[in-house]
């Protein structure tokens, strides 16, 4: 595996490779160019000024995990906006080509930048990708050491099980092949696919974890509706094999599916995709009661999207003539609570001004961002609709956010426009979203390695991941005390 398939198009920084939070990963795109979030689990978020965030932008967001968002405390509502910017500058620290390593990781170092930031890099001979403090070697070195445990000391090498069997669906073989371990009551897994010539939209196959099961995953196939390959998500216990399909028995056959998402009871699922007529639309499906239901039907709204924020409650865009509003809608309940109403533009217009979710787990977390055509910016709390001024913080163009797992941090960054094919962040930095504070740090030396990833490594450090010409990558953690 070589370096040249971290960057699928030189000169442009392309969506895949900056990702939401828990998972971080730098995987070869192939075959079909749109985005299908079973590969591709998080995206970036570059809020440009001719940059239209479409509604649907990724095949399956959120869909694939559970964004628990977290209730907005006293504090949140009390806020007041401050920037507290550290007066020493990150020196990402330069290497040299070292193509005799000794070991998968090398530990580079470590900096302490004025008491306020802790900042540790890594070295790795390959591809990785992260998850809630675990670091993966890439699915396509499968002879390399699976899992490794992030600590200050380095990184640790977690033992793993292979697991390999065939399964025949809807007329198709496929051999799956995976690697899994069970660490600190978390699962964690890769899979291992038969080739990376394998078209993943066409052929291939995929696992996400389901809720927080330690011995239950999904596992996603894809299958033909008319002539479009939709992605069929199936439970497997990852113990004995067992595999339950939990749609059986609901009319989803000619829904091309892109986009699912189950409560935590594996009691409702919602489904996102194409009808017969290639119209875009949004399902609830009762799980028990086999029964499905559009959600438009539901809240008597034009839905543009929505997903599952917390267990019982949806979050829709729902059209308002040429606006939209954000609404919850309590799928238990059926119950209605306007967040925000008649906003103007969803992602950003020519002059800036718009309305931008903030990513988690790779789909729409907790928090939006609301612009105006001064570049001004406000946070919008999604469950409660109370609103932060971010007074001081303005979008030029090159503003990159990503929310924490536990929706209490949002992550700020700049990137240098001047650097094509590349995050080139030249300022990073946290903002507490109980308290208001914003903690910000320039960085420099960030040009030397291409960084193709940034987002959350659990709820309280940040991974950037980058490379060189050779087969190494870089890992940058950093814990904001």
């Amino acid at each position: 595996m070589t370096v040249d398939l971290l960057i699928d198009a030189i000169g442009q920084i392309d969506d895949k490779y900056i990702l939401g939070a828990k998972d971080i990963e730098i995987s070869k795109v192939t075959g079909d160019p749109k985005q299908n979030g079973h590969d591709i689990r998080y995206r970036r978020r570059i809020l440009g000024r001719k940059v239209y965030i479409c509604i649907a932008a990724t095949i399956v967001f959120i869909l694939a995990s559970f964004a628990t968002a977290m209730a907005v405390s006293v504090e949140f509502r009390e806020a007041v906006f401050s920037i507290f910017h550290i007066g020493t500058t990150e020196v990402i620290p330069s290497t040299e080509v070292n193509s005799n390593m000794n070991s998968t990781i090398e530990h580079i170092s470590d900096s302490n930048i004025d008491g306020e930031v802790s900042v540790y890099y890594f070295k790795i001979n390959g591809i990785i990708q992260a998850n809630n403090g675990i670091v993966y070697s890439s699915q396509y070195n499968e002879t390399d050491a699976a899992f490794f445990n992030v600590t200050a000391k380095g990184l640790e090498e977690i033992t793993a099980t292979r697991v390999e069997f065939a399964y025949s669906f809807k007329g198709t073989d496929f051999n799956i092949k995976y690697d899994y371990t069970i660490y600190n009551d978390n699962l964690y897994f890769r899979v291992l696919p038969e080739s990376l010539d394998v078209n993943p939209y066409k052929y291939g196959w995929s696992m996400y974890k389901a809720g927080n099961s330690t011995d239950k995953v999904w596992l996603i196939l894809p299958y033909s509706v008319k002539e479009d390959y939709s992605s069929y998500p199936l439970l497997l216990n990852i113990k004995t094999n067992e595999i339950t399909d939990v749609f059986e028995g609901v009319d989803v056959e000619n829904i091309v599916i892109d986009k699912w998402q189950f409560t935590d009871d594996m009691a409702y699922a919602l489904i996102s995709g194409y009808s017969d007529d290639h119209t875009k639309g949004f399902w609830i499906c009762d799980i028990l009661q086999k029964t499905i239901t559009p959600v438009s039907e539901l809240t008597g709204r034009t839905i543009n999207d929505c997903y599952i924020l917390e267990d019982e409650m949806i979050v829709c865009y729902a059209a308002n003539g040429d606006n939209f509003d954000v609404i919850n809608y309590d799928i238990h309940t059926g119950a209605e609570t306007t967040v925000v109403e008649n906003v103007q533009h969803y992602g950003l217009t020519d002059d800036g001004s718009g309305f931008s979710p903030i990513e988690y787990n790779g789909g729409q977390g907790q928090h939006a961002l609301l612009f105006d055509s001064d570049g001004n910016v406000t946070l919008l709390d999604l469950v409660t609709g109370n609103q932060l001024p971010l007074t001081g913080l303005k979008n030029d163009g090159t503003l990159i956010t990503s929310e924490s797992p536990d929706g209490k941090h949002i992550m700020i960054a700049f990137r240098d426009s001047d650097y094509s094919g590349s995050l080139a962040m030249h300022e990073i930095g946290v903002l507490d979203t109980q308290t208001g504070v914003l903690t910000m740090m320039d960085r420099e030396n960030y040009e030397a390695k291409t960084e193709n990833v940034v987002g959350w490594l659990d709820n309280d450090r940040i991974a950037v991941i980058a490379h060189d010409d050779t087969d190494e990558c870089y890992l940058y953690v950093y814990y904001f005390d």
